[in-house]
C-alpha cells in the first residue's frame, strides 16, 4: 500500500482512506475533488469549501456491481 496517492491519469489520483484524511497530502498534490467509493469512510473535509465530494456507498466485494455507478462517477470526474 502506497503512502501517497498514485497518479493514474493526468490530475487523476487513486488513494486510500488514510490519504483522503490527510489535508497536508491533499494540498501537496492539489487534490480538491474526492470520489469516495466506500460505504463507511466519512468525507473528512466536507465542511471545507475547498473540497468537493461524491460518495458511492459500495463494499469492496466481488459481488458488488460497480458498473451501475459508472455514469454518475464519470460525470463527477468530468465536471472538475
Amino acid at each position: 500500500m502506497s503512502p501517497y496517492p498514485v497518479e493514474v491519469l493526468n490530475h487523476l489520483y487513486l488513494g486510500n482512506a488514510k490519504n483522503s484524511a490527510d489535508i497536508d497530502l491533499l494540498k501537496k498534490f492539489g487534490i480538491k475533488y474526492i470520489l469516495n467509493v466506500t460505504p463507511n469512510v466519512p468525507n473528512k473535509f466536507a465542511e471545507d469549501s475547498d473540497f468537493k465530494y461524491m460518495q458511492i456507498p459500495v463494499s469492496d466485494q466481488l459481488s458488488q456491481n460497480l458498473s451501475a455507478f459508472f455514469p454518475e462517477a464519470i460525470a463527477f470526474i468530468g465536471r472538475y
